[in-house]
């Protein structure tokens, strides 16, 4: 049996973390603790050690979701630090990643370059690959969450899983980036609420 992915939230506001524990929850994650302090964050990952860390980038009064992250990685644990954030702003990401946050990433990215132009096509094809099966087999409501400034998924691909999604619940956002669930918990919710 595989154990359960260990998670750590830090987020100092409560709703955003009771959202994030319960969408986790319900996806068969362990959420093994949540915290509102970038301390509190560094506390418990010296002594629970989980697998995963959910960092908003801004928090209150102490340290930041970034200085947090860079104290976690001096650690020198196997955790992994995923940065959630509102803000699509260049400057946040450069601190994030010079924060160790996305170490697994640049390993990901260092194995597709050491490729050649194949490993970065593999990483590619695997977003066009068949996936296994048909579309129009799916029953349930599917939620599509895309902005039009997303520069990381092209807002066509959200478009055309919006069309053809037979029970897609389309959320096509203009002027945001790349969505963060955070960002929009509160419409998230509510739209998960009338699918019951």
């Amino acid at each position: 049996m595989i154990a359960a992915t260990r998670i750590l939230i830090v987020d100092d506001h409560p709703l955003a973390r009771e959202g994030l524990k319960a969408v986790l929850s319900s996806g068969g994650l362990t959420v093994v603790a949540d915290v509102a302090t970038g301390e509190e964050a560094v506390e418990q990952v010296r002594l629970l050690i989980p697998d995963v860390v959910l960092m908003d980038v801004r928090l209150g009064p102490g340290i930041d979701g970034l200085e947090a992250t860079r104290r976690i990685c001096a650690l020198g644990l196997p955790t992994k630090v995923l940065m959630l954030t509102l803000h699509d702003m260049p400057g946040y990401v450069r601190e994030a990643l010079s924060a160790g946050a996305a170490e697994h990433m640049a390993a990901e990215l260092r194995w597709s370059v050491a490729h050649g132009p194949w490993g970065w096509m593999d990483d590619d094809l695997a977003f066009v690959a068949p996936w296994g099966f048909d579309l129009s087999s799916i029953t349930v409501p599917v939620h599509v969450w895309q902005g039009t400034d997303d520069l990381m998924v092209p807002f066509a691909h959200g478009q055309w899983l919006a069309a053809n999604l037979p029970t897609a619940r389309p959320h096509l956002l203009p002027g945001e980036g790349h969505l963060s669930l955070e960002a929009h918990l509160p419409s998230a919710f509510s739209a998960l609420r009338e699918c019951f």
